[in-house]
């Protein structure tokens, strides 16, 4: 079934319906655009580079005082890679029943997305789906307490064999301590529902002792996270944030998933174990921009990536991934005496990463500038 006509009918509908019923003082408007240029597009060892526009819109209703609904939806155009072109629309929703001063906050949240891509891409068109609850609890004005419960989805619209489920138990904490020092820490388990390959031994010997018969399977993988953070101001104008993530899958020594040839498509891009540490500064000692920056490294490895010819596994590659990344962002927000906010951004991001599999060894950077609205 065609979604296009569909789903923009929808969305017609319910920002016709929002704005009819709602006055302006209810909603607030939101949109920003940005060019940027790409030395390594697909973050691979081809080393393509391309150009490419991005813009978004976001219209946010407000019908109680703990009740924020959002319609929301990006386009991006790429300069020669045409086909990656993509946009999507989605809604969402976060819902605060108690009071800010309660010593026991309630938070809930969803959202729901659809993205549809060019001719040519159209095996990654994808629906996504996410809602979670948290229930917090105030041990004292410095330290809270807080658990709660995540789903996520994301189902391909034309194959299934890269559709991905997740159900996430988490708890956590936050404090303040010695003046302006700040930490926050969060555990979760998570158990994921995906289909993997499993090879299965052929009724008649074939000449190719390299090739396997498969079948898809579900199953699911079951990871542990913990991730602590680090933060405290650095004089009255800047600010300093650590954030280091550790991630541990269990009973996967036999899952093997389908490989995608562009990385920055994968569904198995973000499927990694390992570890990983970030260093953010903010600051806004230059006059009238806010000025942050940072350094990251990653250290991953992915679950097993099989190549197929039709129903025969040819290849299965381990991976293992370690990646540096460099940020610098420079904004300069502008204030108007209407009390719109207008932003231009200035960007720019280097990664270096090395692999186990050479397709994978790149490096690669991208200047960005870009404006946004809010109002």
């Amino acid at each position: 079934m065609n979604l296009r006509p569909y789903t923009l009918i929808t969305l017609a509908a319910l920002i016709s319906f929002a704005l009819g019923s709602h006055s302006f003082a209810d909603v607030s408007f939101d949109f920003g655009s940005s060019h940027t240029d790409a030395s390594n597009l697909l973050n691979d060892a081809n080393d393509f580079d391309d150009a490419y526009t991005s813009s978004d819109a976001s219209l946010t209703f407000y019908p109680l005082s703990s009740l924020e609904w959002s319609l929301k939806g990006d386009y991006t155009y790429y300069k020669d890679f045409i086909g990656l072109g993509n946009y999507s629309l989605g809604t969402g929703m976060t819902f605060i029943p108690l009071s800010a001063d309660s010593r026991t906050p309630l938070h809930f949240s969803s959202n729901f997305s659809g993205r549809l891509y060019r001719e040519g891409f159209q095996d990654f068109d994808n629906n996504t789906f996410d809602i979670s609850g948290t229930i917090g609890y105030n041990l004292s004005t410095a330290t809270q307490m807080r658990g709660g419960l995540a789903y996520n989805s994301t189902a391909y619209v034309r194959t299934e064999s890269s559709d991905q489920e997740s159900f996430t138990i988490f708890t956590g904490c936050n404090a303040s301590f010695l003046g302006s020092n700040a930490i926050d820490i969060e555990v979760g388990y998570s158990f994921a529902s995906y289909t993997y390959i499993e090879p299965i031994d052929p009724e008649f010997p074939i000449l190719d002792p390299n090739f396997r018969f498969v079948k898809f399977t579900d199953g699911t993988l079951k990871s542990l996270s913990f991730s602590p953070r680090y933060s405290r101001p650095l004089g009255s104008k800047t600010g300093l944030s650590v954030l280091f993530t550790y991630r541990e899958f269990f009973d996967h020594d036999e899952a093997i998933v389908l490989g995608s040839t562009f990385e920055n498509l994968s569904p198995w891009s973000s499927v990694w174990q390992g570890r990983a540490v970030s260093l953010n500064l903010k600051t806004y000692l230059v006059p009238h921009f806010i000025v942050s920056g940072g350094v990251g490294y990653w250290n991953k490895s992915f679950l097993r990536i099989a190549d197929l010819d039709v129903a025969f596994l040819t290849q299965v590659v381990e991976r293992q991934d370690e990646q540096t990344k460099f940020f610098l962002n420079i904004q300069d927000p502008i204030v108007t005496g209407a009390g719109y906010v207008l932003e231009t951004t200035l960007g720019f991001e280097y990664t270096n990463n090395t692999s186990s599999k050479p397709l994978y060894d790149y490096s690669g950077f991208n200047l960005s500038i870009g404006f946004r609205v809010r109002m």
